[in-house]
């Protein structure tokens, strides 16, 4: 655009008339483009940002999609409403975890590291105390076997099948 000059009087005169000079320089109503739409672009603003890997992205885009097309499958409202959850998950799904500090020595500095675990003894406990689950147990070894035509032959499909175990049993009795 060339350059215009105007006298204070015209430039105001233009101004009330909608004609001013700043008027005519073309302003791109879009400036998220090339996105389609600006929701798009600062969705992939939060994506380069949160600094997600092509999969991870490959996720969230199918799940917002989910989430339109189903919206009363979606109940998250907030971070709070997600570390509420989150809170509620832990202390109910993961109870009886002991978190014990460990040290290391590496390049003579103490490095402390707090490991959580379970108990091997009490999660055994936990397990044989499920009536669902002490039934589907296998206390005893056991060897099957297959009739193939003219013979049987044995089957190893489980660790209970296997030889060792078998031979554990055995040397025992």
């Amino acid at each position: 655009m060339p350059d215009a000059n105007y006298t204070f009087d015209e430039y105001c005169e233009l101004e009330s008339e909608g004609n001013s000079p700043l008027n005519s320089v073309n302003v791109d109503q879009r400036p998220w483009r090339p996105f389609r739409t600006r929701l798009d672009f600062e969705f992939a603003e939060i994506f380069l940002s949160a600094h997600l890997s092509h999969n991870q992205l490959e996720v969230l885009i199918a799940l917002i999609h989910q989430a339109i097309a189903s919206p009363n499958e979606f109940t998250l409202k907030n971070d709070a409403d997600l570390t509420q959850i989150w809170t509620f998950a832990r202390e109910t799904r993961a109870q009886g975890f002991i978190k014990t500090p460990i040290s290391v020595d590496y390049k003579g500095e103490s490095l402390t590291y707090n490991v959580w675990y379970r108990p091997l003894w009490e999660w055994c406990r936990e397990l044989l105390l499920d009536p669902a689950l002490v039934r589907r147990f296998h206390w005893n070894a056991e060897q099957l076997f297959m009739y193939k035509g003219e013979r049987f032959e044995r089957i190893i499909d489980e660790p209970w099948t296997a030889n060792t175990w078998w031979d554990i049993q055995v040397s025992k009795f």
